[in-house]
């Protein structure tokens, strides 16, 4: 049986495996993380030339590409990004679920207008003008399952 040591600990992403990495597999993880916060720096100073930005209250336009859903969209190669989601990182952190936009238009990139929500429901209660509608579709919906 070998003695246990860092070098042969598991590597399994058990409790304590970041502690065991070599020096050079957290300067690269390091270096990975620095290099997407600079293509993120970067993809924001070449989109500047797509979009329309307005006073804080207004509305910003995205002047460029627009998927079939009508929300913008940028390639950053080799992948399809939509730039709502990416600003709204930017400015809330990691986001898991959906973005609203307060002011009800899709072509809108204003980080003011951009509101994370938690799940799809949320999002959707935005859409519903009338809460008493809302609620009886919760009530039909409650009452079938």
């Amino acid at each position: 049986m070998t003695e246990w040591s860092p070098q042969n600990a598991p590597r399994d992403g058990g409790q304590f495996s970041s502690h065991y990495r070599s020096p050079r597999e957290r300067q690269d993880a390091k270096n990975a993380r620095e290099r997407e916060r600079r293509a993120l720096v970067s993809m924001t100073k070449m989109w500047i030339d797509h979009l329309e930005v307005g006073k804080s209250d207004e509305c910003w336009h995205w002047l460029a590409s627009f998927g079939s859903g009508g929300y913008p969209q940028a390639m950053i190669r080799p992948t399809l990004v939509k730039p709502h989601r990416l600003i709204a990182e930017i400015v809330y952190g990691e986001i898991s679920g959906p973005v609203h936009h307060a002011c009800g238009h899709r072509w809108c990139l204003n980080p003011l207008h951009l509101l994370p929500t938690e799940n799809t429901r949320e999002h959707w209660r935005h859409h519903t003008a009338d809460k008493e509608t809302w609620d009886l579709i919760e009530r039909i919906k409650n009452k079938n399952d």
